[in-house]
This record gives C-alpha cells, structure tokens and sequence, in this order.
C-alpha cells in the first residue's frame, strides 16, 4: 500500500509539473501562443486556481514564473541587487492568469508566458494519495509533505493528530501545537525560502501586480483539501495586508477555511 502511495505521487508529477519535461503544463508552455490538447485534470486545476486569482485582483497568479526568474529565485548565488524598474514593469506585462485561455480539452496561454505548478501540485497529489488511502480502508494516518502540506486522517474514535509549528523568525521551540482531525495544514511563509540582498530578506512569494516579494512572513490555514489550503495560503500571502479581510471572506466561498496570517510587524491577523 505504501508503495503505491509513492507511485501516485510519481504519477502526477510526470503529468502535471510544470518542470517535468512533457508533462501537460510544460507543453502548454512550451507552445506558448498555441492551444494545447490536455486532460481534464489540468483543466480543473486550472480552472480553480483562476478563479482564485480573479476573486484576489491578481495578486496570485500562476503565470508568474518569468517574474519568478527575473528575480533570480532559480539561481540565487547570482543576485546583488533588486530588479531595476524598468525591468519589473516590461516582465509584468507577460503576467496575466486572464491570458490563460480554456477551450473544451484545450489550454493556451500568451507568447511569453510561462506558468508555475509550485503553489498547488504538491498538495494536489497528496489528496490524490487521502483519496487512496480512504478507498483503502485507512482510517488512521499523517502525510507530511515537506512540512508545509501536513493532513492526519482519524477514524472517530483516534485522537487528533498534533502538529507544531513554528512561529516566523523565530525558533521551532517558540511553535505552537495544533490539532489535526481529517484535516489538512497548510503552511505559506518565507522562512526557508528567501533571497538575501544586502542584509534585507525578500520572500519567494511574489504579488502578480506589483512584482515585489510579499512582505507577509506566514499564512497557516487549516482546510478539509490539501489542494484547496496551499492554493489559498499562497494567495494570501501574496496579498497586501489591508485587502486580507475582503480576500478571506470572498474565498471561503470556494472552500471553507480557518487560520491566521503574520505581517511583517509580527502581527497576526485571524482568517
């Protein structure tokens, strides 16, 4: 059984990373301009995460990879100094998740777009391996995908699970615990995932409008879908903190949720 959990996990992400050659998304970027024959998976993802970028304004998008890349975020070593504006503003114009057209069993996004999987393919495929484990008969278990993706499944008379999580900037010990019951934490923040320029920390999170790293240090949510928490975590994240009270409850709509996100002050505010 635990075999074929690992081999799920392989499956999805043969077809649905984006940086796996001829998965459904490299395709979609590689024919960038052109429509792309994929599955009804990636369709439904698609069609979930845009949403969630449209009830945001476009704070989260996952067309973001060449801001992604103009910051440096996939060769660190290279970076000493922030993008210059001119830069930022002629690499915005190709992020835009309203380019990412659906027609039928067919995607195209536009000629220098380059979409991203990192904010929700992970989580997607540990609810595919929940959906297994369910199908099993498991009613008794943790997936903890990184330390970031964490879901117990309970049977109604096992106790909760308990997960501690550490507050930003701070040490593990200073963490707080908290109860899992066929529920999924998620976690979005930039302690393990940063750029160092100067002696100023800029996070991997990037807000799709401005093309500036989130500011925010954390969002945890607590959700019943793995897919649907880290979706929802980065979108926040993403997101500037007086638009944070809107936000959360225009997307409780899509999927109910509870949890807290930590500013930049060391504030935190209640999802």
């Amino acid at each position: 059984m635990l075999e074929h959990c690992f081999d799920i996990l392989e499956e999805v992400d043969l077809r649905y990373n984006s940086y796996r050659e001829g998965s459904f998304f490299d395709l979609i970027n590689r024919y960038a301009g052109a429509f792309v024959k994929v599955d009804p998976v990636t369709i439904q993802l698609l069609s979930c995460v845009k949403e969630v970028s449209r009830m945001v304004k476009g704070n989260y998008d996952v067309s973001i990879m060449p801001l992604l890349r103009l910051w440096g975020f996939y060769n660190p070593e290279s970076v000493i100094a922030v993008p210059p504006a001119e830069e930022l503003h002629a690499t915005l114009e190709r992020v835009d998740y309203k380019n990412i057209e659906i027609q039928g069993d067919e995607v195209k996004i536009g000629i220098g777009q380059e979409l991203t999987t990192g904010s929700f393919l992970k989580a997607y495929a540990v609810d595919c391996v929940l959906d297994y484990l369910r199908s099993e008969g498991v009613n008794d278990a943790l997936i903890n995908a990184g330390g970031s993706t964490i879901c117990g499944v309970n049977a109604t008379d096992n106790p909760e699970w308990k997960v501690r999580v550490s507050r930003p900037l701070q040490s593990e010990e200073s963490g707080e615990e908290v109860s899992l019951a066929n529920a999924c934490l998620s976690l979005s923040g930039q302690d393990n995932n940063y750029l160092l320029i100067g002696s100023r920390r800029y996070s991997h999170i990037l807000n799709a409008r401005t093309g500036m790293p989130s500011a925010n240090l954390q969002v945890m949510l607590i959700t019943r879908s793995a897919f649907w928490g880290d979706v929802l975590a980065t979108a926040l994240m993403a997101s500037p903190v007086e638009e944070l009270s809107d936000f959360s409850k225009e997307l409780k709509r899509l999927h109910p949720f509870s949890g807290y996100l930590t500013d930049a002050s060391l504030q935190r505010t209640t999802l």
